[in-house]
């Protein structure tokens, strides 16, 4: 098309969350989701989720035993080396929650649900006071392809990227609605960042509506088209999940629609 690149943010130089920020937006979004599982009623624990092994039960399981790994972080590499001997058949992060759900196991919602809410401003506290060394290791992502991830990164973006689309998927699967919370933008503004970081197409305009109104440039150099999407939705297709409104082409070359459609982001 070329359109002048000037005027349009690159998404890969969205700033990444500091610690400063990162424990009080992982508990802004720990909160929204207890204030979102308070109005849940017995019928939707047994709920499927575009997670398709987990109904809401075990997705909010999953939930409660990542907050106690980060109470008490070498629990992760205990269930990482539990996932090893009991499900060599999958990779090592989706073995490692399978064990987290074995071992919530006999916990219904409503006692997952009180769980949370209690390990929520013990695992902020144990976030915010993770010193600078540890936070510097990298640690492996657990994914096949996927390369070893910062601890800090993991412990400021990851945990409340997954915490946040969570919150999708229960909304998605109760028909409930997400309770939304000053962390939302951050999660999403995270979510763009790194999808401008691993973008090696052509330079495209991204804009995004709803849950945040803004405007992106993905890539390098002259704009070859211009592309927009729903928040909530292109994140759920960012994670894999199917969402109900795909990104749509505004103009310019139609194969950036499809890079973008084809995408995937690290949740």
């Amino acid at each position: 098309m070329p359109h002048d690149s000037t005027t349009a943010t690159n998404a890969a130089a969205i700033p990444i969350t500091s610690h400063a920020d990162g424990p009080g937006l992982l508990g802004a979004g720990m909160t929204a989701m207890s204030e979102q599982l308070d109005a849940l009623d017995a019928s939707d624990w047994s709920k499927e989720t575009d997670c398709t092994e987990w109904d809401v039960r075990a997705m909010v399981a999953h939930l409660v035993a990542t907050a106690q790994e980060q109470v008490r972080p070498s629990l992760t590499v205990t269930r990482m080396l539990r996932g090893r001997r009991h499900y060599r058949q999958r990779a090592a992060l989706d073995a490692r929650n399978q064990i987290q759900i074995d071992d919530l196991a006999a916990y219904d919602g409503p006692t997952l649900r009180a769980r949370y809410r209690e390990l929520t401003p013990k695992a902020v506290a144990s976030v915010r006071r993770t010193p600078a060394p540890l936070r510097a290791l990298n640690v492996p992502s657990g994914l096949p392809g996927v390369p070893k991830l910062q601890l800090g990164y993991l412990f400021d973006v990851i945990y409340l990227r997954d915490i946040w689309m969570h919150g999708v998927d229960i909304a998605w699967a109760t028909g409930r609605p997400r309770v939304v919370g000053p962390a939302d933008v951050p999660a999403v503004e995270q979510v763009v960042r790194d999808l401008g970081r691993e973008w090696s197409g052509p330079a495209v305009r991204l804009t995004v509506h709803g849950a945040l109104d803004a405007s992106w440039m993905l890539g390098q150099g002259d704009i070859t088209a211009e592309l927009a999407a729903d928040a909530v939705e292109l994140c759920r297709s960012l994670a894999g999940r199917p969402p109900d409104q795909q990104p749509t082409l505004i103009a310019g070359d139609p194969a950036a629609l499809t890079t973008l459609q084809e995408f995937r982001v690290l949740f």
